[in-house]
């Protein structure tokens, strides 16, 4: 998980749940999920999540992708470089409650999850939570939508106010 995936969400602690508090230098509303689960021999299958935790739920998914074992600290390095501080080891309940319920959160705004998503999904031992979420989505529980490069923010503010009226959610600058 990266570091900082709660910032600004409102969360149930639970044993495992730990996050670090990386202050304004991490980014809000944004986490990375990998999911790397053992098979036969010497080899894991991979798959990561790029979760909106703000607005959009799952903005991007891999996966699965099956590697050796080995090679899975170079592929996680990879993955979180962007992030400031070292990803954080957390158990699969924690996966499971933010990719599947930023989805969730996402889709009763009116959003689906990226195409890829569909692929991934299996790889969290489940389709759907069994319980409810324990992670409350939007900032502090509102939705905000924070533009990113490859959205159209003006069809995105327009379901975002046809699902939640004009005041039911915040667009950052």
């Amino acid at each position: 998980m990266s570091s900082g995936w709660s910032r600004e969400l409102l969360v149930v602690s639970r044993e495992g749940w730990d996050d670090v508090d990386l202050g304004d230098d991490g980014p809000a509303g944004i986490a990375l999920a990998l999911v790397a689960r053992a098979e036969r021999g010497d080899r894991v299958n991979v798959c990561g999540y790029l979760v909106d935790t703000f607005c959009l739920g799952i903005k991007n998914a891999i996966g699965p992708e099956r590697m050796r074992e080995r090679d899975l600290p170079a592929f996680v390095r990879m993955y979180f470089q962007a992030f400031p501080s070292p990803p954080l080891k957390a158990p699969i309940e924690l996966a499971r409650h933010l990719v599947l319920g930023a989805a969730e959160f996402a889709s009763g705004l009116g959003f689906a999850p990226h195409p890829d998503f569909d692929p991934a999904r299996g790889h969290l031992g489940g389709g759907e939570l069994d319980e409810p979420c324990a992670i409350t989505f939007g900032r502090e529980g509102r939705p905000l939508y924070v533009p990113g490069a490859h959205d159209d923010p003006i069809a995105i503010v327009q379901t975002l106010r046809s699902t939640l009226g004009a005041g039911g959610f915040a667009v950052a600058a």
